[in-house]
């Protein structure tokens, strides 16, 4: 083409494109960047990178990364150029600025032609639906001939545009253009509009995850699509119709055909689109384009929620959430990712989670954690450690593995037996009553007295804890304040660092504070089943700790096995408090009598505190693993001065507690069936002995003789015969008594002996025909005949 020729077009392709409104009978936009191009001009509703300054600046907030584009293109092969630059720059993770610079000119020395359009914009994101975003923009115009300006012209205008996202694959889009039409000012003084208001609409939708299908509509028809492979390589099409006006031009219903490729290399994107014109030769363009932060996720954020970390609390941690991490991801897709939180010197591996994040958000994710068994068993758990935390991110992009990662705030890590105060049920951590030396030691001392516990005590919650606290005074465990940190010093300070022993180690150096001597007293009744609770004294200058335990009696019917004022009602149950510190000093009931005293002082005076340990240790504050030996009790010879003793104290405060009955059959009668209520099976039976006396027909008595001798046979199998007697004689006085036959059968299964199944099963066959609502009064325990 000859230079006259290409002036020719120049002039009149200029003319077109920058023509008034009235005179323009095609649109007056020249639009840029090699991809929207390479899908037929469909970027209204697609906006996801630095071109959405000019094509739609709702669509800023959703990159969430810095990008830097540039394209050239020469407009048909005319010489007109065409520039573009355009930077993005993410404000918050809802908002985003942008500014570009776009040239297109003529410039052949002896005619020069230039136009610059500089934009700012700006684009909001509301709730991750809908995008907001606008610009402004300068226009300069300058005409000149051989190297002579001929006239500059300038003026402003505005975009507007619209971006709805209703899920992650699909946008819709609306761009007004030039909204209040664009005029210029030329040197002359006159003023004209050179770009018109234009509205376009857009969709996109992504129907699979390589695919990406998009369409706009304005004076023309567009259609795109895209389709990625790898997330390295990108082909595209795309074709555009002008729709009918009543004006008509060659150019209607002919169709404008466009394709592209485009080659991703980590930090680098590089684009070219082709499009064929239907009467002027094809346009090329290239463009290239760098992510300057192309790390998908970044750490905000990150916390633990401990503000210190006690080793011996680490199940409880285990059960809770533990650290806070705030993760922004400027993927447009959800992306699975593991968090990774490194704590040194506690963890032996770092503590892995998998989540998925939504795409284009900034959430807040939170971690548990999972510690090994032996967190308490190094000989450096014993020490406490300031430590950095670490939390990193690791992720899958673009078939490259990456790792983000964040210091946490430095944390101290207390060293096994640390707690403080402020949360009192912490001690529950401390309670191991499944340790296998707690456990022998206990069951090593119920052995040894079986007869006493069922004879003198009735199996008893009081008989087992009366027996356990004199095991504990003979193996010679005592009281004494702890040096470094005693109880009544920490306590004023409840945040504080206190230091408790297991029990575990107090029964093996035999020297602890108040807190290591109810945590072992608490251990042992809770390896017999029995619920313990905390007393947390909270006075000034007084500071305390000790316990109390479940006596097993309704708090309904307390006043039958206790004096009013000796014991604590609680809950629905009657317990029982015990001052621990006195070990070695004094007997149960001193122990009992002490601690029942202090309550009711503490309690007037509003600074005691119940915790329940029980619920504590099993389930919010569960104990560690610790590493124990066995310990042997003390032997049945040892022990039994105190439990002589114990039981003689015993029965004096049950026999005040019964009273002395008058001296006839039913009084007699009535003091027995207290006394075998409490469990002292002795007393029972002698009141038993003494109503038969006065009465020997008395029924009730013979029967009550018998249950008696029942209770005793669970440590004398010898009393099972004495019991069958004692049923029998009082079925010779009442021999169609459903109840006595019903226990007569009971006995027999107790016993076990040669043919006592059949006599159990005839005696209750009996009992039924006798008392049909018996029927299934031992089911379970003895077939039907």
């Amino acid at each position: 083409m000859n230079r006259c020729m290409r002036y020719a077009w120049c002039l009149g392709l200029l003319a077109v494109l920058f023509a008034t409104p009235a005179q323009s009978q095609i649109r007056n936009q020249v639009f840029v960047g090699a991809r929207p191009m390479g899908m037929g001009e469909t970027f209204v509703g697609v906006a996801d990178d630095a071109n959405a300054i000019y094509w739609n600046p709702a669509g800023l907030p959703q990159l969430q990364r810095q990008e830097l584009t540039f394209t050239y293109a020469d407009l048909y092969g005319l010489g007109l150029r065409n520039l573009y630059g355009a930077y993005v720059y993410p404000v918050t993770d809802n908002s985003a600025l942008g500014v570009d610079v776009f040239n297109t000119g003529f410039d052949d020395k002896e005619l020069q032609f230039g136009q610059w359009k500089f934009n700012l914009g700006y684009g909001y994101r509301w709730r991750r639906l809908v995008s907001l975003g606008a610009t402004f923009k300068y226009v300069l115009m300058n005409i000149g001939q051989d190297n002579r300006t001929l006239d500059n012209a300038g003026g402003i205008g505005f975009d507007a545009g619209l971006l709805i996202t209703p899920g992650s694959r699909f946008r819709f889009g609306l761009m007004a253009q030039d909204v209040t039409n664009t005029s210029i000012k030329h040197d002359s003084g006159k003023s004209e509009a050179i770009l018109k208001r234009n509205i376009r609409g857009g969709v996109s939708v992504r129907p699979i995850d390589p695919l990406l299908l998009a369409a706009d509509v304005s004076d023309r028809l567009h259609f795109g699509a895209e389709y990625s492979i790898a997330n390295m390589f990108a082909l595209r099409g795309g074709l555009q119709r002008k729709i009918k006006t009543n004006s008509q031009s060659d150019f209607d219903g002919k169709l404008v055909y466009s394709g592209g490729v485009g080659v991703k290399y980590r930090l680098v994107e590089i684009n070219y689109a082709y499009e064929r014109h239907p009467f002027l030769p094809a346009t090329q363009r290239f463009s290239i384009s760098l992510m300057l932060n192309p790390s998908y996720v970044s750490i905000k954020d990150a916390v633990l929620r401990p503000k210190s970390i006690y080793r011996s609390l680490y199940p409880h941690y285990q059960q809770q959430e533990f650290a806070d991490v705030v993760l922004k991801n400027a993927s447009p897709d959800a992306l699975p990712v593991t968090l990774i939180l490194e704590i040194p010197s506690l963890l032996d591996q770092p503590y892995e989670e998998q989540v998925v994040l939504p795409p284009q958000s900034t959430t807040t994710q939170t971690m548990g954690i999972v510690f090994a068994d032996s967190v308490l068993l190094t000989e450096a758990s014993g020490f406490d450690r300031l430590v950095q935390p670490r939390v990193s991110v690791r992720y899958e992009q673009e078939s490259a593995s990456k790792t983000a990662d964040r210091s946490v705030a430095p944390v101290y890590v207390l060293g096994r037996g640390k707690m403080s105060w402020d949360d009192p049920a912490r001690m529950g951590a401390f309670v191991t009553p499944n340790d296998p030396a707690i456990a022998g030691f206990v069951q090593e001392v119920m052995g040894n007295f079986r007869q006493e516990l069922y004879g003198d005590y009735g199996n008893s919650n009081i008989g087992k804890a009366a027996l356990i606290y004199n095991a504990i005074s003979t193996h010679g465990v005592l009281y004494q304040r702890d040096p470094q940190t005693p109880f009544l010093s920490v306590s004023g300070d409840r945040t504080i660092f206190d230091t408790i022993r297991y029990p575990y180690e107090l029964l093996r150096d035999k020297v602890g504070d108040c807190d290591d001597c109810t945590v072992l007293f608490a251990s042992m009744l809770e390896n017999l089943d029995i619920q313990t609770a905390l007393l947390d004294v909270d006075a000034p200058g007084a500071g305390h700790v000790y316990m109390m335990f479940d006596s097993g009696i309704n708090e309904d019917r307390a006043e039958e096995f206790f004096q009013p004022n000796d014991y604590v009602a609680w809950e629905g149950k009657a317990w029982i408090p015990v001052e621990t510190t006195l070990y070695g000093k004094g007997d149960f009931r001193t122990a009992w009598r002490n601690g029942v005293q202090e309550y009711y002082q503490r309690k007037s005076e509003g600074t005691v505190n119940e915790v329940d340990l029980h619920t504590a240790m099993l389930t919010t504050y569960p104990a560690g693993r610790i590493q124990s030996t066995a310990i042997a009790a003390p032997s049945s010879q040892q022990m039994s001065r105190g439990v002589q003793s114990d039981i003689q104290q015993y029965s004096t405060y049950v026999r005040q507690l019964v009273g002395e009955p008058q001296n006839t059959p039913l009084s007699l009668y009535d003091a027995g069936a207290h006394y075998l209520r409490i469990g002292r099976l002795r007393e029972a039976l002698d009141m038993m002995d003494r109503t038969l006396r006065l009465d020997p027909n008395f029924a009730d008595a013979y029967n009550t003789k018998g249950v008696i001798y029942t209770r005793m046979g669970q440590y004398d199998r010898s009393s099972y015969d004495r019991a069958l007697e004692q049923f029998n004689q009082a079925l010779t006085h009442e021999p169609s008594n459903a109840g006595i036959r019903l226990n007569l059968a009971i006995v027999y299964i107790l016993r076990g002996g040669e043919g006592d199944r059949q006599r159990a099963l005839q005696e209750y066959g009996q009992a039924q025909r006798i008392n049909p609502n018996l029927q299934d009064a031992l089911r379970g325990i003895i077939d039907q005949p």
